[in-house]
């Protein structure tokens, strides 16, 4: 099983390795924009010398929505092996109760175990959407929910249509 879980993690985490639209979708949807609450705080604090506590709290509560919505891909998809959708259980709660011991700590601690809690968020994205062809750069037609190659004969009765 263990063998089994290991090629799992290494294929969704390796499906995307060249992939730009993946890791720049990664980059600036989910660090920058998806993160700009840290970003705001952190200027804060550069410009007005503003408190290090309001840095941990937008750390410590950026990652659980983040993980919370990645397991619960997971858990959802049919493809996901039983050992991961158990996994999912155990970070959705272990997220949740992560952020609120994170909430009682000083802020450079909190700003510590919120970075941990990010980088284990991000890993869940990547596990999460790492057979997506909706992020691959080049996607295979069969996969996409419209188009195809225009120069095809449509099947069906085209009747008198005309344009």
């Amino acid at each position: 099983m263990k063998k089994r879980l290991k090629e799992f993690l290494l294929y969704r985490i390796l499906y995307h390795k060249s992939d730009f639209v993946f890791w720049m979708y990664l980059i600036f949807i989910i660090c920058g924009i998806g993160a700009s609450g840290i970003w705001i705080q952190v200027a804060f604090f550069i410009k007005n010398g503003d408190l290090p506590q309001n840095i941990a709290n937008a750390v410590y509560t950026f990652f659980p929505p983040i993980i919370v919505s990645s397991c619960s891909e997971l858990l959802l998809s049919e493809k996901t092996i039983k050992p991961i959708r158990m996994l999912g259980i155990v970070l959705i709660i272990g997220s949740l109760v992560w952020m609120l011991l994170c909430a009682n700590l000083t802020a450079f601690l909190g700003i510590c175990f919120g970075t941990l809690g990010c980088v284990i968020a991000v890993f869940t994205w990547i596990v999460a959407h790492g057979e997506d062809p909706i992020y691959t750069d080049f996607p295979d037609e069969s996969s996409l929910p419209i188009g195809g190659d225009v120069s095809n004969q449509v099947t069906g009765n085209e009747g008198e249509f005309k344009l």
